[in-house]
């Protein structure tokens, strides 16, 4: 046998015996909530909501989160809904608010835990029932309201709005633009008449 051969069997015998060293003694590699997510931006959201979450429950240990049990576990998710819907203080989320902190945490036990098999539909019951009862004051701006803005602005500015307008693009890819991404369009006038 070569010794490339056997230096990659002990290797392989020495990642194998650390693995089931890990096993026997209940210490797994425990996967950050960011994990597998690409988005600079929902990294930071998910991060959020999580740390958001350990704080409720008063557990920032991981290890300590990951050794209850999935019906534990379900109890405090169920837990830190209700606080969400009733009883935080400032404001009572929405259903939708709701589901957005609930996907990070499921996420989190999913990705370390392969007995987790929560989805969001095991607790709709504990979300608020009626939408219509959120306080969502955000609307869509009306043309008027844009005319106003676009007429004591710069032009670069109006390019902005425009473009933001017109896409339906979230402000904070603007600055991941560049030339690159346009294309050249020719426009030709009709001349009526």
């Amino acid at each position: 046998m070569s010794e490339r051969t056997e230096a990659g069997l002990v290797e392989n015998h020495a990642q194998t015996t650390n693995f089931a060293f890990k096993y026997l003694t209940g210490r797994h590699r425990i996967y950050k909530i960011t994990e597998g997510i690409q988005s600079n931006q929902t990294i930071i959201v998910y991060q959020r909501v999580f740390n958001h979450f350990q704080d409720y429950v008063k557990i920032h240990d991981l290890q300590i989160m990951l050794d209850f049990s999935p019906k534990v576990i379900k109890q405090m998710v169920i837990d830190y809904i209700l606080w969400l819907r009733d009883e935080k203080p400032g404001k009572n989320l929405s259903r939708t608010s709701i589901k957005v902190h609930l996907a990070e945490i499921l996420h989190f036990f999913q990705i370390n835990n392969d007995d987790f098999n929560l989805t969001i539909k095991n607790f709709r019951i504990h979300l608020p029932s009626d939408e219509s009862t959120a306080k969502n004051d955000d609307r869509s701006y009306t043309t008027e309201e844009i005319d106003q803005v676009l007429r004591d602005c710069d032009p670069r500015s109006k390019v902005v709005i425009h473009l933001l307008c017109s896409t339906g693009m979230r402000i904070g890819a603007m600055p991941l633009l560049q030339i690159g991404h346009l294309t050249k369009t020719e426009f030709q006038l009709c001349r009526q008449g």
